[in-house]
């Protein structure tokens, strides 16, 4: 995202987005152990209008839904499956002084307080490293609200010789049908740094299934929904719910 604003700033990118021409990965396996209610998706994106993020609550899977504010007060530390919120600025420092890796910025707008597990809730902190904007920056970790850490999560090895460009969105609707604690969907864009399309950002998908309190990742559903040119939260859970049948 700083390599993004520097290079806009100097007129040396025009955004466009790359369609993959990369063939098709076989489907991933998708588990399902029973009927369970979707979790109501909350979404983080960018506002076209104002150039920032704002929360958003994804009613539908229509692209062209309204953006409109989420609440960001505190819930308490319950988990009785709460909206997903932002951080509020006492735990966003309370968690800046406890980042396992020194330098980093935290991405505010899109990181949120959650439900993990039936019992306690936790930050999902999304951040870069401001100093290093030529790789694959981005880090995801999970923190309690008083700033302790839990969990480093696992990162799309896909993207890891990538550039990060944008951070796009983030939702928690339930894929893993484990339980209506949510899950993670994750939006990204990337370049390649080098060739014909160097410059040309292009989507990437992550998702982040909450498997007892920790996440893991699916590599195979990864490169599937990045193959897929996958580029809002309604496609990408189309895709999920259709294709790789994770959603109900």
């Amino acid at each position: 995202m700083k390599l993004r604003s520097q290079l806009t700033a100097l007129g040396l990118l025009t955004l466009t987005t790359l369609t993959l021409g990369c063939s098709q990965p076989e489907r991933a396996d998708a588990e399902i152990n029973g009927d369970v209610e979707t979790a109501e998706t909350v979404v983080s994106a960018s506002d076209t209008a104002t150039g920032t993020a704002v929360p958003v609550a994804s009613q539908s899977t229509d692209d062209n839904q309204v953006l409109a504010d989420a609440a960001s007060e505190p819930a308490e530390n319950t988990a009785e499956f709460a909206e997903p919120r932002l951080l509020t600025p006492q735990e966003l420092a309370a968690i800046s002084e406890n980042m396992p890796v020194e330098g980093r910025e935290i991405i505010s707008e899109h990181s949120f307080v959650i439900p993990i597990d039936d019992a306690r809730t936790a930050a999902l902190v999304i951040s870069e490293q401001a100093a290093d904007i030529g790789t694959n920056n981005l880090r995801i970790d999970l923190f309690e609200t008083d700033g302790s850490w839990v969990q480093t999560l696992p990162t799309n090895e896909s993207a890891d010789n990538w550039i990060l460009w944008n951070v796009k969105a983030v939702s928690f609707p339930e894929l893993s049908f484990n339980g209506p604690e949510p899950d993670v969907v994750l939006l990204t864009e990337y370049m390649v740094g080098a060739g014909p399309t160097a410059a040309q950002p292009f989507p990437v998908a992550t998702i982040y299934l909450n498997e007892g309190g920790t996440f893991v990742t699916h590599q195979e559903t990864n490169d599937y929904l990045t193959d897929q040119a996958v580029e809002t939260i309604g496609k990408a859970e189309d895709v999920l719910r259709n294709e790789l049948m994770y959603l109900p």
